[in-house]
């Protein structure tokens, strides 16, 4: 177990030893690490969308008889009857006309008129 500690502290501090390298030159040379650590960065991630993508095409070529088409068409159909029902709803509601309306149209003294007309 000593073992593995005392090398993985050589691994840590030659790690902390070649960042303290690197700092110490010019920048110029701080670019050229730069970049590079963004290649290899980018060639994993890269790599790990390849595979990704990869499987997720194996995946979508499945053929679509294994789905249950039913219960899609259920909750199709269930959700056209509600919309059905929500717009005859609408429609009737804008059919009514307000109370206010009725009963002017109603009222034998309403002449239709401005208050101050009569006078």
């Amino acid at each position: 177990m000593t073992r593995i500690n005392t090398r993985m502290t050589r691994i840590i501090m030659s790690i902390y030893n070649k960042i303290e390298d690197i700092r110490r030159k010019p920048e110029h040379i701080r670019l050229r690490y730069v970049w590079a650590m963004v290649v290899i960065s980018m060639f994993f991630i890269i790599i790990i969308w390849f595979f990704s993508l990869k499987n997720s095409q194996t995946q979508t070529a499945s053929p679509l008889n294994s789905v249950d088409t039913s219960a899609i068409t259920e909750q199709f159909n269930t959700g056209k009857q509600s919309l059905q029902n929500a717009s005859e709803g609408f429609k009737n509601t804008l059919n009514q006309q307000p109370l206010d309306n009725v009963t002017q149209n109603n009222n034998p003294d309403n002449t239709g008129g401005d208050i101050n007309s009569n006078q």
